[in-house]
């Protein structure tokens, strides 16, 4: 069995247990974390992972955040330093980086809130922060996720 049809085995299995009845609904989420060379193959598959979501009764929302950070980036204000970012990536501050998440939360919160329906824009998608130690909080800082 290769790398993704073990993912997609164990998430199916994850898929078909119960919601925890002590876990508010925004912290109700699946991150299938994958090796940086499966990503191809992955995406690829990624209607088997939709699908056993839904097989199970589950609500399917797709958060790809491939492109977020390169989008913020070359966007005012911050389209001046995007050169000297590729430069030197360390000199961009938390300031910024605090921005990038604000940003992206505002962007995409109707998705979170179940008031849009349909395919996601083709914009950086995840829904707002809801504090610290949030799950959102640590996808972002997580290159490989599904």
């Amino acid at each position: 069995m290769n790398r993704i049809d073990l993912l997609n085995k164990n998430y199916q299995r994850i898929c078909g247990l119960p919601w925890d009845r002590n876990v508010a609904g925004s912290q109700r989420v699946w991150l299938a974390v994958y090796d940086k060379e499966d990503e191809g193959k992955l995406r690829l598959r990624l209607g088997l992972f939709r699908e056993a979501t839904e097989h199970t009764g589950h609500h399917w929302r797709h958060c790809d955040l491939t492109e977020a950070f390169a989008h913020w980036l070359t966007s005012p204000p911050y389209q001046d330093y995007a050169a000297s970012y590729f430069e030197a990536p360390e000199r961009l501050g938390a300031a910024p980086l605090d921005d990038f998440k604000r940003s992206i939360a505002q962007s995409t919160s109707h998705w979170y809130t179940g008031e849009a329906s349909g395919p996601l824009p083709p914009h950086p998608h995840l829904p707002p922060r809801r504090g610290e130690g949030n799950v959102w909080d640590r996808l972002l800082e997580c290159p490989n996720v599904l």
